[in-house]
């Protein structure tokens, strides 16, 4: 059961985790920029790392491309019969030569290549043929002259293109080369070479521009980050004053990016909530009211017990004084039947017989008076219990109306927790304290209609018992009106005793029949009598089964007494609890 301490540990717990969630707030909102710094930085110099290695990569592939295109169209254009006459002659001194060695001069020219030339390839054996700077020049490479060089990419006959080496005789280069076939057959390649200079120059254009472009990238997300930064920190405030309970501002949001979005679902969770603590206002508030009507309820039951344990006392007393009053009637009717049967004995004693007749048709007659007072105030009583118990079932039924209000209460309760706890689990991490507050209020409701049902099957009990004593005390008032007619009934015969006593005189030829008669007569109301004093024994039964039930009553209206106070005690204590939030 959801108590008062419980309620207490867990406001304060929540407390504590909106203190907490605070702070954490804070600290992600300095690391972000500390995050942002760093990143910017990182990114700056794996750019610049990862700039340098493709860009060497990229002037790699876009030189190497371009001069494989190149070499195709000068070994498209170079005279391939005269250079196979040279590979066959190796003599500089032809025609041949000289004229494949202006026409590689004009085109290294028109290149960016820093050396072109043709070459002869046996296995690592690289022999030069005609070369593309003039025979006076630096670094002229005449026919004939060969170099042992670990020649990679001419294994396969097909052009390629190297990365930058280090040559021991030419420095560092980049070479590409394209194979001359004349007459379907490899006779030479053609093959050029850039400096390292150059390649570095390019390099560095392209690095240029990439860095740029990185730092202009970088500056764009230093603005973005900054806009962020600072709805962060709106975010921030938001849900800062969302933690301390404050739901009474309104957030306004502009724009479509995802903190917007953000924001716009903490408006929605704020309506949301401001909209369920309303309702739980009214519904605490509606508990108040019906715990309140409830205690006031159980003190009118207790104060209707305790009068009715007063009528059952007096009721009680009154059975015993009738039980003894019977008794005495009874021993009277029989004094009654042995002067009677005295009389049939001793007819011959009529005329002093007669005197003694006549005193106890006074009695008789007195003690049947008296039955008949008595038989009245019982049937009284028995009709004042018969309407206070009408009166018992009456209040058990207001009960079971005020038990059915709140069992329909904590049926909307249950069904409104269970809808917080839904929209608190689609508010994710942020909705996870309501949600325990919504699951504890579905269980505080859920327990309330439990107990309310066990108190509407004690009240059915109650009200089943009121029956029985109903229909018995009902049974008894017949008894007791048969009983007051046969009392009227044997006064009747007492009249005629006494009718019989007046005129005894004048009819002693018949005293003998008209005494067989009164002994009949009084047989038959000693039997009544006895009937009656069975009845009464009844009646004293009843009586104290009645007062069980009493004591039964007291005892559930004590229980339910305690459950309302307790009832009331909660929903004061919840209406306390939500007075934190400002709506």
């Amino acid at each position: 059961m959801l108590t008062k301490d419980s309620l207490c540990v867990y406001l304060l717990s929540r407390n504590l985790s909106n203190s907490q969630n605070s702070k954490t707030l804070g600290g992600i909102q300095v690391s972000i920029k500390s995050v942002l710094l760093v990143s910017i930085t990182v990114l700056t110099v794996a750019s610049i790392t990862l700039l340098n290695f493709v860009s060497g990569k990229l002037v790699t592939d876009l030189l190497g491309t371009k001069a494989l295109e190149f070499l195709r169209a000068v070994a498209a254009n170079l005279d391939k019969e005269a250079l196979n006459r040279v590979v066959e002659s190796m003599d500089s001194n032809t025609e041949d030569y000289r004229a494949l060695n202006a026409y590689l001069i004009r085109a290294r020219e028109v290149s960016s290549f820093k050396y072109l030339y043709t070459v002869k390839i046996e296995g690592s054996k690289l022999t030069y043929l005609v070369d593309g700077l003039p025979p006076t020049a630096e670094g002229f490479s005449a026919l004939g002259e060969s170099e042992d060089l670990p020649l990679k990419g001419y294994e396969g006959g097909k052009e390629f293109y190297t990365g930058l080496y280090k040559d021991e005789n030419w420095g560092v280069l980049q070479t590409a080369s394209v194979p001359i076939i004349y007459k379907g057959k490899l006779i030479a390649w053609i093959a050029g070479d850039f400096d390292a200079g150059y390649v570095k120059q390019i390099r560095l254009r392209i690095n240029v521009i990439f860095l740029g472009i990185v730092l202009t990238f970088s500056v764009v997300i230093l603005i973005v980050f900054a806009l962020a930064l600072k709805k962060m920190g709106l975010l921030y405030a938001v849900f800062e004053r969302l933690g301390n309970g404050d739901l009474s501002f309104e957030i306004s949001v502009k724009g479509k990016d995802e903190v917007s979005k953000i924001l716009s679902a903490g408006e929605n969770m704020r309506q949301n909530m401001r909209s369920l603590i309303s309702t739980l206002s009214e519904k605490i508030m509606q508990i108040v009211k019906v715990s309140s009507e409830g205690v006031d309820s159980s003190k009118s039951i207790l104060k209707a017990v305790s009068n009715l344990e007063k009528s059952n006392e007096e009721l009680q007393r009154f059975t015993e004084d009738l039980h003894s009053s019977l008794e005495e009637m009874t021993a009277t009717a029989q004094q009654i039947n042995a002067s009677v049967n005295t009389l049939v004995d001793e007819i011959g004693s009529i005329s002093r017989a007669t005197e003694s007749v006549t005193n106890a048709t006074n009695a008789g007659k007195e003690a049947l008076s008296s039955s008949v007072d008595f038989a009245q105030v019982v049937l009284r009583s028995i009709e004042d219990f018969t309407e206070r118990v009408k009166q018992l079932r009456y209040k058990s039924s207001n009960i079971g109306e005020v038990l059915n209000e709140i069992t329909s209460i904590a049926e909307q309760t249950n069904l409104l927790a269970l809808n917080a706890a839904i929209e608190a689990a689609r508010a994710g991490e942020l909705g996870r304290g309501f949600a325990v507050v919504a699951d504890e209020i579905r269980k505080l409701a859920e327990q309330s209609k439990q107990a309310a049902h066990r108190i509407t099957l004690i009240l059915g009990d109650i009200t089943a018992a009121s029956d029985n004593v109903s229909r018995e005390t009902v049974e008894n008032r017949n008894t007791v009106n048969e009983l007051v007619e046969r009392i009227i009934h044997a006064q009747q015969k007492y009249g005629e005793i006494e009718s019989v006593v007046k005129n005894i005189t004048e009819e002693i030829t018949n005293l003998h029949t008209l005494s067989e008669e009164q002994k009949a007569a009084i047989n038959q109301f000693v039997n009544s009598m006895t009937t009656i004093t069975s009845g009464a024994d009844n009646l004293v039964k009843l009586v104290s089964e009645i007062e069980n039930v009493i004591q039964n009553i007291r005892s559930l209206s004590k229980k339910q007494s305690e459950f309302s106070e307790e009832l009331d005690m909660i929903a004061k204590d919840l209406s306390l609890r939500q007075s934190i939030f400002k709506v």
